[in-house]
């Protein structure tokens, strides 16, 4: 009988000993403490070849527009230059290029274009014009091209009138 029992015994012992162990693990696994896990989200996340909202005041869009509005002078039938009011908004891509959309706000001058090459040092007259252009800078170049401008008078609170958009032909416009 003795050695029934002490056959027995280490079975029972360990037996014992796992049950032991498995109600000590679920204790402790029930008394950690619970982490919180806090979900992180992208507020705005700017798609790789979009179109992201720029500064007017920086430096590349200032430069963009000041090309846009020589380039429409250049091209105006006017007789007198048009001077950057304001940059209303401004936006950009990357690509093999920067490509910029501009909205901008031009001012009829005083000054012929036959007269001057400065423009910023012209008076200002009341003419406005609306104008939206697209212009690419190739950064490896230094150059900027532009693709398109589209103009029309800015009309006064008091005239109910609108003109149509004056569209420019595009610097590099071939037949195709």
């Amino acid at each position: 009988m003795m050695m029934g029992m002490l056959k027995r015994s280490p079975v029972w012992i360990l037996l014992g000993l796992s049950l032991v162990l498995a109600v000590r693990g679920e204790q402790q696994t029930t008394l950690e403490p619970t982490i919180q896990e806090e979900m992180i989200t992208a507020k705005k996340v700017s798609l790789l070849g979009g179109w992201n909202p720029r500064s007017p005041e920086s430096e590349e869009v200032q430069a963009a527009a000041l090309h846009a509005v020589e380039k429409f002078n250049g091209q105006s039938k006017s007789k007198k230059t048009f001077q950057l009011v304001s940059i209303t908004s401004a936006q950009s891509q990357v690509t093999n290029v920067i490509n910029y959309k501009l909205k901008a706000i031009l001012g009829k001058t005083a000054c012929l274009k036959s007269e001057t090459n400065q423009v910023d040092k012209c008076a200002l007259g009341h003419k406005r014009l609306a104008c939206t252009f697209e212009v690419s800078f190739n950064p490896r170049k230094q150059v900027h091209q532009q693709v398109e401008s589209s103009c029309h008078k800015m009309v006064s609170p008091s005239l109910p009138t609108a003109s149509p958009p004056l569209s420019l032909p595009l610097d590099n416009a071939s037949p195709n």
